[in-house]
């Protein structure tokens, strides 16, 4: 089984950007983890080694280890937090997965997680059977969204009527 490598920026000045970052990516990557994939995230991974260990932080530092782990996965995520175009982490991680031809997927929010990035690396990673069964849950979830916007509209119609009745 392959695994996801979940990308995000972490290298920052201020050490409470780079721990909100840690907790960002962390429910972004129990989002993938819920939904059947294995995710590897080198943040979630390595920011407590880090911290308690003094490690530095810096790409210079971290790139080796970060294409040794590339090498075994078969999808690149790159949760895109704020500087992640500027970060030389995540542009290495991804010109390491285009030299190593790893498909790579950008996504902005856990929400996309779920809804739109999961169903496409089942299918990408694990075939049709664990994609349908994402797809299919993800189906359910927008026919209960289509219902409760049905009723809101229904609601805001009769509002009207009775509006314009008076």
């Amino acid at each position: 089984m392959k695994l996801v490598y979940l990308a995000c920026p972490y290298s920052h000045p201020d050490p409470a950007v780079r721990e909100g970052r840690f907790h960002q990516v962390n429910q972004a990557a129990s989002v993938l983890m819920r939904a059947g994939l294995h995710v590897f995230s080198p943040i979630s991974h390595t920011h407590p080694i880090l911290t308690d260990g003094g490690l530095p932080t810096g790409w210079d530092y971290w790139q080796e280890y970060d294409r040794e782990i590339l090498s075994a996965c078969g999808a690149l995520v790159v949760f895109c937090l704020e500087g992640w175009q500027r970060s030389a982490g995540v542009q290495g991680e991804m010109k390491i997965a285009e030299e190593m031809r790893i498909p790579a997927f950008l996504v902005g929010s856990c929400a996309d997680c779920a809804d739109i990035i999961a169903p496409q690396l089942l299918l990408l990673l694990h075939g049709p059977d664990a994609a349908g069964d994402c797809i299919a849950d993800e189906a359910r979830v927008l026919e209960r969204r289509a219902e409760r916007l049905r009723e809101r509209a229904e609601e805001v119609l009769d509002n009207e009527v009775q509006k314009g009745a008076r």
